[in-house]
């Protein structure tokens, strides 16, 4: 995208990464800190694009978008008022104190991509949660940082086609975290899928036929679904 490169190039520094399948073309140096870098910015997917400020802390996060150039360009500036807007809470929290500073607090961290709570924004995202660990953004991080850490268990117990060991473990989370609603259905799924693995069928249409609505809302959600 050429042109959006140079004509953003009065708004932005422009830095690349890149991640190609062959490191060889890499030196050990650069591949080390783009490793550090995709951690510290929560990168998932390529391509990923991070709208920062000077100091390097990311205020929006975008990737492609149709339209072309000047559609692009506008999308960037778009998304550039969203460093006004977690500024302005920034410095309305910075003259206030218990419920009314959690609440600017979560207005700002609210506008900044979530996964960088944990790297860019730990201080600030660590102090909300110490003044209202039950207000909506933390709660919502929360949740999804729990399914992404329940994902990756699955992922290693699908990968090694350990399916009873997957369902020993649905049950024992449920009954554990008192799981309810979504996340239940979330492991359900889970439990579905260990049991097809294993051929089981007509335990897993009791499964399904148990839940069968919020199983398929499950399914939709979690699209890319344990590894096999």
């Amino acid at each position: 995208m050429p042109d959006v490169l140079i004509n953003a190039a009065g708004k932005f520094i422009l830095v690349e990464l890149d991640y190609p399948s062959d490191k060889s073309i890499l030196d050990e140096a650069t591949i080390k800190q783009n490793a550090a870098l995709k951690t510290e910015f929560a990168i998932s997917g390529y391509p990923t694009i991070m709208l920062c400020d000077a100091k390097g802390r990311p205020y929006a996060q975008t990737g492609y978008q149709k339209g072309g150039p000047e559609a692009y360009l506008k999308h960037l500036d778009e998304k550039r008022k969203s460093r006004a807007l977690r500024d302005e809470a920034f410095a309305k929290a910075s003259k206030a104190q218990g419920e009314g500073r959690a609440g600017f607090l979560e207005e700002a961290l609210k506008v900044v991509p979530e996964g960088t709570l944990a790297t860019l924004y730990k201080k600030e995202f660590d102090e909300l949660k110490a003044l209202n660990g039950k207000s909506d953004l933390v709660t919502t991080v929360n949740s999804a940082t729990a399914l992404r850490a329940r994902r990756e268990t699955f992922r290693t117990f699908f990968t090694g086609k350990d399916y009873e060991g997957a369902l020993k473990h649905v049950d024992s989370v449920i009954v554990k975290d008192k799981l309810e609603g979504e996340e239940k259905q979330q492991l359900l799924y889970y439990k579905l899928n260990a049991y097809m693995a294993m051929g089981s069928h007509d335990d897993a249409l009791k499964v399904a036929l148990g839940d069968a609505g919020l199983l398929a809302e499950a399914a939709r959600k979690d699209h890319q679904g344990p590894a096999k």
